[in-house]
């Protein structure tokens, strides 16, 4: 016997085989009625979309060139931020008791004091040379250096 043709507004259910009005329960004998979700395309587009995005940004500001600031722009709030200073060495770098090289910026501006961690056997740079620094900033009230880690 052929099956009647049922219309997109109603759905055959699963329980007695009766062709019923699309609802949440069949309303001969009760059994809950499966609904074609179209929600759930809208919701894993939305969440591919995101998933993108954050994964662009992470590769954006993971691999951008710090901004180029000013010794005198350097301020407590700054604390922890990426950033690359250029300038004169004020004077020849020397290495700490720990190991550690300090170095004196001069871009004009002011004077900047830069702690990296050199390999041991590294030549340290003398007096008047051109340097670029990139790294995080540590800021204190009362004195400005960067710590290269």
């Amino acid at each position: 016997m052929a099956e009647p043709h049922v219309a997109s507004a109603e759905i055959k259910c699963p329980g007695c085989a009766h062709v019923v009005a699309q609802s949440d329960r069949c309303s001969h004998c009760g059994v809950r009625l499966k609904r074609k979700n179209r929600k759930c395309l809208t919701h894993y587009s939305a969440i591919a979309l995101i998933a993108i995005t954050l994964t662009l940004l992470n590769y954006y500001l993971s691999h951008r060139e710090p901004p180029l600031i000013h010794i005198n722009e350097i301020s407590p709030r700054m604390n922890f931020a990426t950033v690359r200073v250029a300038g004169e060495l004020e004077s020849n770098a020397y290495r700490q008791k720990d190991g550690s090289a300090m170095y004196l910026i001069n871009d004009g501006t002011g004077v900047l004091a830069v702690y990296a961690e050199p390999p041991a056997d590294e030549v340290l740079p003398k007096r008047g040379r051109l340097v670029s620094v990139v790294q995080v900033s540590r800021c204190a009230a009362v004195k400005k250096s960067l710590l290269i880690i």
